[in-house]
């Protein structure tokens, strides 16, 4: 699919949804995609990975604590089992997994042409029964060309917000 047949599916499918009245339009675009992956064997790999990546915010998944990524982050929570890391137009996804550590890489801007949009999960919906605004994690979904049309084939992270 070309980037103009992109562009116009992006602008019917944005005009369909707010016919319909629904809330929210996805802000449907397309967009480049470019996708790297690599396995480290070791926690200290992981961490000058991460390290060099240079996030500006992300979120870590340690064998007893789920936290915020911080530039100072240490083993005293047990290994890294997952974590999502973003900078820029950049996220760096890390999954443990029995061949060492699954690290992949997006970066949006060059790449393959893709039909994106902005995508927001509450992380903390509710405490006491009351909304927590601004707690959610924030992806941008990417889809491809398939033989069944469009479909989702990648999320990345891109940081923290509400709605």
């Amino acid at each position: 699919m070309s980037q103009e047949s992109f562009d116009m599916l992006a602008t019917q499918a944005k005009q369909v949804l707010q016919k319909l009245s629904v809330a929210n339009v996805p802000d449907y675009a397309s967009a480049r995609l470019s996708i790297s992956s690599q396995t480290l064997a070791t926690p200290s790999e992981v961490r000058q990975t991460i390290a060099a990546f240079a996030p500006v915010c992300g979120w870590m998944m340690q064998t007893s604590a789920v936290s915020l990524w911080r530039a100072d982050w240490n083993d005293a929570n047990g290994a890294l089992l997952a974590g999502e890391f973003a900078r820029d137009n950049m996220s760096m996804h890390v999954r443990h997994g029995m061949a060492g550590w699954q690290v992949v890489t997006f970066s949006e801007g060059e790449g393959d042409l893709v039909m994106a949009h902005s995508h927001h999960f509450e992380s903390v919906p509710t405490v006491n029964g009351a909304t927590i605004p601004g707690h959610g994690l924030q992806y941008r979904v990417y889809q491809q060309e398939s033989a069944l049309g469009l479909r989702p084939f990648q999320a990345r992270f891109i940081g923290f917000g509400g709605n």
